[in-house]
């Protein structure tokens, strides 16, 4: 049974479902791992210290059996901090070290990364030790228990249970510092031992084994300083050297280092596995140990030590970190929900102002991109701060346009460091880690980023510089690119392209499916596409926003050729060849085969032509466009219908939200799926919308280690959860508008100080009332499931700043009126819907589309078509071009389109002269006035035992994954 259907029984189906789940959902929850995440209170208190329901350990454990890790981590940062003192466990998962299954911690080490899939910085782990240095310093751990373990906002604690007695960790954090505290071990007998603190400089986490190239030297008893550089990220051939310097509250009696397994008294090493001893007496006195870090030197994280943290005073620093994120966490005040609720809101909000990381020390210095032996300083109108570590595949989505609502003036700092990256290394970055390009992720995510930030609030960057900028790398192609670059990642740093495939882009109007292999492993041409055509939609908004209306109209043009990979025949988004054709079969497709030319050894982890994904997934992936894809896909009644079998919870064998990148159904745990739980707001069923968020919100978001639904990718999953119990998300990257869900709280108050306040306003909700009955703002009704941000908060987009008050009347029964009609949807950029938009208003197909089996002297009928996606009336024109042995009969013809979402197609007959080869027939489409639509490049085959199509090119067709073309939702 479908977990909701498009009849009249669907509300009351819906709503008793949901009960039911809630029902279970609350016999079955964990218990919570702090204190107030217990029981159940849903009186409207006003939270007084929204930090108190900051739970680090949330995301610590597994978001489901195909991401694995979520990847957050339990030590202390101040927000956006440099330093980010946290422990590191046995299994070390990527980014965040620490996994909350394992009992044993090998270091705390200064640096990390939260949430991300591959692994990065972990840089110098110290690890205290009991009496002398072990015999093989690298290896060395310690075991621990959760019972010991306290972790808040600025702090963590724990014991170490080591051999020689007990010892005492506990860490805090200024921006750029680090200070710790380590107790001396007492035996059973009460035999205090000395403490040796082991600094190990070669033990950062990256993809060649935990292992970097360390220096280290002993400069007195009482301070140690040092180097590691590190990289590899995610295959990429980025480096980054980090700098630091520690100070210890007494003297060493001994010292020394170590390479390898021998230890040695002298004061210095450099190289592989790497590190220092420091052995201390006992003392009843815990041994304070101060760290500062630089990305410039050792001088700057000396100078960063004694402007943050120049004594040796624990809790001066905890209460100032604590303060800090009080102060952040402050603007947004909760009133009323359960405190599991309330922990799961506010520990999201936390984990989204994490990361990027600051990067330029107290005096502004901070290496140039691209060159680390060069250093600038002094970048910005506001902090002065240059940021590093941009996850903008993910972020763009939903963290950056929270961070920019919030914080503003960070938001702004943070563009201003892109546009320096950009200054520097001549492009903006895709994926920068430190100050390298990595070229990881498809598309060009840095254009999203920076219109979300200005559309949400970020106003205190150059705005003509980072036009200049997008527009640069959306048009101008790298040297030396070609159609047929091979973009592998370790190829990344010898020649970085902002848009791999840009020529081919620019003239064919999609990215042929050649190998850009990224992380999946896989070709992903119809991806990085898709996130084209959402890239240059952000370039049109953000122009529109400064007035650009000329580069606006190009832009948003040309992000019509998401058309181009929707494949008309069979309501699929899907990668297009070398010759132009679509993939026969299936649309959904396993990875390819585990044959040549495709490496034995390689990982692969999506469907050919998609990153991290499959079709079905990518299919909803038209941001910007929604009503043209309803048309494509046949209008609202089908969409909704596509919607509701996307959704099904009782057919993903590996369960509902839990896809991963193979199965055709919604996967709550990765970036390019994020949206589709509020299109239903476009198709006029927006309490679906409420209903399948808040199922997902109670489903996945928990106060527990699993209490995400994958990697948090530096905040995304995180601002996903924010924005959703806010009752509002950020479906269009760049336009500054926001659909309407249903908030989780029946008060939220988001203060930004001036620039005004939000009043989120919901008397009636609850676990059983998800359900919009009507919203007004500021009093006035609002009949339509979408507001913009300049609504909101004025002054966080030019306005005068003023208290808006957003009201929702929420039940537990859904209101199927509200905000229905056609007219009541969010805004979409299509052909119709905006002066000043060109494209296609039709798309060409033909059944069937990848490969037609024509025997020699035998003709074959062929479906021709075209498939109306502006919705206006209109007159298409086909013609075949034909290779030499090909004729086909009619060789031209004329399709008339009704408006609305309708198609039309008629016959025609191919046939071939005896040869036996595989050739290619082109069908070309154009409006009446000779406008170019997407057309259909088939391929010719003298049998169906030869294969002539696009499996060369997309890696095969294979069975499809429990899916067959008659389960998968029909195109109308």
């Amino acid at each position: 049974m479908a977990r909701m259907r498009a009849t009249s029984a669907a509300p009351a189906a819906g709503r008793a479902l949901l009960v039911a789940r809630r029902a279970m959902l609350l016999l079955v929850l964990v218990t919570p791992l702090v204190a107030h995440a217990t029981g159940s209170n849903t009186s409207p208190t006003t939270v007084t210290d929204p930090s108190a329901y900051v739970d680090p350990f949330i995301g610590t454990g597994s978001g489901g059996a195909n991401v694995g890790q979520i990847d957050t981590f339990p030590g202390p940062s101040v927000p956006f901090g440099m330093i980010q003192w946290s422990p590191d466990t046995t299994s070390r998962p990527d980014g965040g070290g620490y996994n909350y299954d394992d009992t044993t911690i090998t270091g705390f080490s200064l640096t990390h990364l939260s949430g991300t899939g591959c692994p990065i910085f972990g840089d110098v782990p110290f690890l205290p030790v009991p009496g002398s240095v072990p015999s093989n310093p690298s290896s060395a751990s310690a075991p621990f228990s959760h019972d010991s373990e306290v972790a808040s906002p600025g702090r963590y604690a724990v014991t170490l249970n080591t051999r020689g007695g007990p010892i005492s960790v506990e860490l805090s954090t200024t921006t750029r510092t680090g200070m710790g505290s380590f107790s001396f071990p007492t035996s059973t007998t009460g035999t205090m031992s000395p403490l040796t603190l082991l600094i190990n400089t070669s033990g950062s986490a990256n993809l060649l084994g935990n292992n970097s190239i360390g220096t280290v030297e002993v400069v007195s008893p009482t301070e140690v300083v040092g180097s590691t550089l590190n990289g590899a990220f995610c295959i990429a051939r980025n480096t980054y050297q980090l700098y630091f310097a520690a100070g210890f509250s007494q003297p060493a009696t001994s010292s020394g280092t170590w390479v390898g397994p021998v230890t040695s008294p002298a004061p210095a090493c450099a190289g592989p596995q790497c590190g220092a001893y420091m052995t201390f007496a006992p003392s009843a006195s815990p041994l304070l140990v101060k760290v500062g870090i630089s990305y410039v030197s050792i001088e700057g994280a000396l100078a960063n030590l004694r402007a943050e943290d120049p004594d040796f005073d624990l809790s001066s620093v905890e209460s100032a970190a604590a303060h800090a994120w009080r102060s952040l966490l402050g603007r947004v005040i909760v009133s009323g929900g359960t405190p599991a609720q309330l922990t799961s809101f506010y520990t999201a909000l936390y984990h989204a102002f994490l990361d990027p990381t600051t990067f330029s020390d107290v005096d502004g210095r901070y290496p140039t991109f691209t060159n680390t032996a060069m250093v600038a300083s002094g970048i910005s109108r506001t902090s002065r701060v240059q940021y590093a570590n941009f996850s903008m595949w993910d972020t763009y989505r939903t963290q950056m346009p929270l961070v920019a609502l919030i914080d503003p003036s960070q938001a702004s700092d943070m563009v201003t460091s892109l546009l320096n990256d950009a200054a520097q290394g001549g492009w903006l970055p895709r994926w920068p880690v430190a100050n390298s390009y990595t070229g990881t992720q498809s598309g060009d995510s840095a254009d999203p980023l920076i219109a979300s930030a200005y559309a949400f609030g970020a106003r205190s960057f150059g705005t003509d510089e980072a036009l200049r900028a997008m527009v640069h790398g959306a048009e101008d192609p790298a040297p030396l690119s070609t159609v047929e670059d091979v973009m592998f990642e370790s190829d990344s740093l010898i020649r970085y392209e902002e848009r791999p495939g840009l020529p081919a882009y620019d003239r064919l109007h999609y990215v042929p499916n050649f190998m850009f292999r990224q992380s999946s492993g896989v070709p992903d041409g119809a991806s990085t596409t898709l996130e084209y055509a959402t890239d240059d939609a952000a370039i049109g908004f953000f122009a529109r926003s400064l007035g650009r209306r000329d580069v606006a109209s190009r832009f948003l043009t040309r992000a019509q050729n998401w058309k181009y990979m929707f494949n008309a025949a069979t309501g699929y988004a899907e990668p297009r060849g070398a010759s132009g054709s679509f993939p026969a079969g299936v649309p959904v497709q396993p990875p390819p085969p585990q044959k040549p030319p495709y490496p034995a050894d390689q990982i692969y982890f999506g469907q050919n032509g998609f990153q991290e994904g499959n079709a079905a997934q990518y299919t909803w992936m038209v941001p910007f466009d929604i009503a043209g894809l309803i048309n494509a896909l046949g209008g609202r009644d089908a969409a909704s219908s596509r919607l509701d079998a996307f959704f099904d919870r009782n057919v993903d064998p590996y369960g509902f939200g839990q896809a991963g990148p193979n199965a055709p159904y919604f996967w709550a745990g990765n970036e390019p799926d994020m949206q589709t739980p509020w299109l239903y707001d476009f198709t006029g069923e927006p309490w679906k919308t409420q209903e399948l968020v808040r199922e997902i919100e109670d489903a996945f978001y928990t106060p527990t280690p699993g209490g995400e639904p994958g990697n948090d990718d530096l905040g995304t999953m995180a601002a996903w959860y924010v924005w959703a119990a806010l009752g509002l998300y950020p479906v269009i990257p760049g336009d500054g508008t926001v659909v309407l869900g249903s908030p989780l709280f029946p008060r939220v108050e988001i203060e930004v100080p001036g620039e005004g306040t939000l009043d989120i306003e919901a008397p009636a909700a609850s676990d059983s009332s998800p359900y919009v009955q009507a919203v007004a703002l500021n009093g006035q009704p609002v009949n339509v499931s979408w507001l913009s941000v300049g609504a909101l908060m004025p002054g966080a987009t030019g306005g005068a700043p003023a208290r808006t008050v957003l009201s929702f009347d929420l039940d537990a029964s859904p209101s199927t009126t509200w905000a229905s009609d056609p007219a009541d949807a969010p805004p979409s950029y299509g052909v119709a819907s905006a002066p000043g938009i060109g494209g296609a208003t039709a798309i060409g197909f033909s059944a069937p589309w990848g490969q037609l089996v024509v025997a020699p002297g035998t003709p074959t009928q062929l479906e021709i078509g075209a498939r109306n996606v502006s919705g206006l009336a209109q007159t298409v024109h086909w013609q075949a071009l034909a290779p030499p042995g090909v004729s086909v009969s009619p060789a031209r013809g004329v399709i008339d389109l009704a408006g609305g979402p309708t198609s039309a197609s008629e016959m025609a007959s191919v046939s071939v002269v005896p040869g036996g080869i595989c050739q290619h027939l082109t069908l070309d489409f154009s409006t009446a006035r000779g406008q170019p639509l997407p057309g259909v490049v088939i391929a010719l085959s003298p049998s169906s035992d030869v294969e002539c199509g696009a499996p060369s090119e997309l890696g095969g067709s294979g069975e499809s994954l429990g899916t067959a073309i008659e389960s998968i939702p029909q195109f109308p």
